[in-house]
């Protein structure tokens, strides 16, 4: 017995919404590992906060990386939205390392570069998602699905 054919959301599409759900959880703890401080501005519950706030930052950032990589192996793979991948790619793990130097210099303006790389990335994966959108439409049509 066969099942009619139901369109799968293209690959583009689902990496792209990865991507951005990632940056958002990015975004989050890094405005909240903002707003506490680092672990030396506090003392006793706020120093665990402050150091577990930013541990998950640095870990989700890893994953920011890995998750670009992923997402630029798709867009390869399909012949779509290659060029945006490898910028996000390339902006991300630039950010990621711009992070590590915040950490050891705490400097405002590497801290800005961050966001600012940061931005930049999510600018990258919303264009990427349109075309997702767009390509899984498109399929939809080509098959009569609606």
């Amino acid at each position: 017995m066969t099942t009619p054919a139901t369109p799968q959301p293209h690959k583009l599409l689902r990496r792209s919404r990865e991507a951005l759900a990632t940056l958002a959880v990015q975004f989050l703890l890094g405005m909240g590992a903002n707003l506490v401080g680092t672990p030396q501005d506090n003392t006793d519950g706020g120093r665990v906060v402050a150091a577990s706030l930013l541990g998950l930052h640095i870990l989700i950032g890893v994953g920011v990386v890995v998750v670009a990589i992923r997402l630029w192996m798709v867009a390869r793979d399909e012949g779509l939205g290659e060029r945006l991948a490898l910028w996000a790619l390339v902006v991300l793990a630039v950010t990621f390392l711009i992070g590590i130097g915040t950490m050891l210099t705490d400097s405002g303006w590497l801290s800005f570069l961050m966001a600012l790389g940061w931005l930049v990335g999510v600018g990258l994966y919303i264009q990427t998602f349109v075309l997702g959108a767009r390509a899984t439409a498109g399929s939809s049509r080509s098959t009569g699905m609606a």
